[in-house]
Parts: C-alpha cells; structure tokens; sequence
C-alpha cells in the first residue's frame, strides 16, 4: 500500500490548490505545510489505498480537496 511519506510534497485532485509537503506522520494523521499554512488531516482508508481530505472542506470524499499518495510532486 502507497502511504504519505514525511518529506515528500503531494498534489491536490483540484488544480490551482498548493502542493502540500509532509512534515510528519502519525498512525491515523499527517501534518502538512503548503509554505503558507501548517495543518493537520485525518488519514483514511478505502479498499486498501491511504488517501486525506482537507479538513476545511466538507463535500464527502468524492470533494476535489483530495489526495492520495501516488500523486507525489516530483
């Protein structure tokens, strides 16, 4: 299973949103940075893929606030 790595900076579903970078991880939370803001989400768990929802949006999961970790920012 892919995770959020500490370190590595992630993309959003919705273009036009900042890359956020991992700061550190916990068994069910990371907190991010997007250069501007310091946050914390929830990580969650669907058929077996880790993916987070940006805690200031409440559109169910299918909200393009998402990410998942296969979308690593190179």
């Amino acid at each position: 299973m892919d995770k959020f790595e500490v370190g590595k900076s992630y993309r959003w579903a919705e273009i036009g949103f900042d890359p956020f970078t991992v700061l550190s991880r916990t068994e069910k939370t990371i907190k991010v940075t997007n250069g501007v803001n310091t946050w914390r989400m929830r990580l969650r768990y669907e058929d077996g893929e880790e993916w987070v929802k940006d805690s200031s949006t409440d559109n169910g999961k299918y909200s393009l606030a998402i990410s998942r970790p296969q979308w690593e920012v190179n």
